[in-house]
């Protein structure tokens, strides 16, 4: 069927767009999208700021608006594009095909909008951008954009608060990050009481072939701003410089956990937002020779982190490089990372239960002034009681014979199923053989 938006938006008498779907739909309606490439095509722009798909209306808890694919085949939003080569020999690359135009392939303006089972690719911006409240995006892949894959609370000025994002599958953002909380300048409000869970982000920074992206105007660097998950430096960096926002923070208290970041050119979390939770979260091979790397990265010193069952493994730098005061850290793992495993133990913190071996540096620089930090397995700490190999299953997880982090993760399944195949490799690798001394060495710890 060929629809149109005069249609009624049966089955039987389709629209046309996407757009004039969700401007029709209210609370408690669902948008079916049949399977399909749908191209943006500059029909929705305010200036220079082109959206594809902008949901201006909301839901309630008990009535939200439902954005989702029909269910006969893939559905794909596909945005104006860009070149990451550089055609021209001016040392960049070309970037957006029509660099007039800032794009976002989807704008949740709504709350309790929730949207799933879609792609979203070759925006010249954004993949997806939530700037509402109790949204939840699931089961979305977005992938190959210029700019960040999915961003919560870029684009508005007041609270953003309650969004969930689960199994979100981003990778490959040509000069951004898989997922970050962000904020635009100036602002009136926080971002705050987020979730992103299950989620996968890599090789962020990078282009199809998996090499790192060249120069671009910009990111002089290439890929040297390409995290996989995290916060802009303007959540603390806001508060610090306009002495009327009444927060020490802009993005406080949101929730990273249970997901992968790896093989991104930069590094796999880099965070600047306070009072926040990290738990089993696992952030691999990331960085190179060109810089950056780190497994968890604090940008701006920011206060009262908790880190709960993290693992850095074969980044490129340090494992954990903390710069936080207040923090609690218990049950971590910082194995064969190319700097210090974990770094930045203040005198406030409270770090406990963790296991740092086999890092080029030190595994666990800890000084007196730490009084909270005790109970660690730290294996260059020649001599004392819980120091040397901590004796994991398999320690040489997805290297080949160079050394290299090399996943060959299955290509399809759903993000689920591509979830649970990494967490059953890292669940077998690093478990404890029976003969640790590792084993039954914890103290009973509470973060709540």
């Amino acid at each position: 069927l060929t629809g149109s938006d005069t249609n009624p938006g049966t089955e039987a008498a389709p629209l046309k767009t996407i757009q004039k779907a969700v401007t029709l739909a209210t609370a408690g309606k669902t948008v079916l999208i049949k399977a399909g490439v749908y191209q943006n095509e500059l029909a929705n722009c305010s200036g220079a700021t082109c959206t594809f798909v902008r949901v201006d209306n909301s839901g309630t808890a008990a009535n939200p608006i439902v954005i989702k694919a029909y269910g006969n085949g893939p559905v794909t939003l596909r945005g104006l594009g860009f070149r990451d080569t550089d055609t021209d020999n001016d040392g960049l690359a070309d970037g957006p095909l029509n660099p007039s135009k800032r794009e976002k392939l989807l704008d949740i303006r709504g709350n309790y909008v929730y949207v799933s089972d879609l792609e979203f690719t070759n925006s010249q911006q954004m993949g997806i951008e939530i700037n509402g409240s109790f949204n939840k995006v699931e089961n979305v892949v977005s992938h190959d954009n210029w700019s960040t894959n999915i961003a919560i609370g870029s684009s508005v000025p007041g609270k953003v608060e309650g969004n969930l994002v689960r199994y979100a599958e981003t990778y490959r953002s040509r000069s951004s990050n898989g997922i970050a909380l962000q904020r635009p300048d100036p602002i009136t409000d926080v971002v705050t009481r987020n979730i992103v869970e299950y989620s996968l982000a890599y090789e962020n920074g990078r282009r199809s072939d998996g090499t790192r992206m060249i120069p671009s105007l910009g990111d002089v660097a290439g890929g040297g701003n390409s995290d996989g998950m995290g916060s802009a430096k303007g959540c603390s960096d806001y508060p610090t410089f306009n002495s009327s926002f009444p927060y020490s923070n802009a993005c406080p208290k949101n929730i990273f956990r249970y997901n992968f970041m790896f093989k991104n050119s930069d590094d796999g979390v880099d965070m600047s937002h306070a009072d926040s939770l990290l738990e089993r979260n696992i952030s691999f091979g990331n960085g190179g020779a060109a810089g950056g790397g780190k497994g968890y990265k604090v940008l701006r010193n920011v206060d009262g982190n908790t880190y709960v069952n993290n693992i850095a493994y074969a980044n490129a730098d340090r494992g954990f490089d903390l710069r936080v005061s207040n923090l609690k850290f218990f049950n971590n793992l910082a194995l064969s990372n190319g700097g210090q495993g974990i770094q930045g133990a203040s005198g406030d913190s409270l770090m406990r239960n963790n296991i740092a071996f086999g890092n080029s540096l030190n595994d666990f620089p800890v000084t007196s002034a730490c009084l909270g930090c005790s109970n660690n397995w730290i294996g260059d700490k020649t001599g004392a009681a819980l120091s040397g190999d901590p004796k994991l299953d398999n320690s040489l997880l997805f290297k080949n014979s160079q050394g290299e982090i090399v996943v060959s993760m299955p290509q399809s399944g759903t993000i689920a199923e591509k979830w649970n195949w990494l967490d059953n490799r890292f669940k077998s690798a690093f478990a404890l053989q029976s003969s640790s001394g590792a084993i039954n060495a914890g103290t009973a710890i509470s973060f709540v």
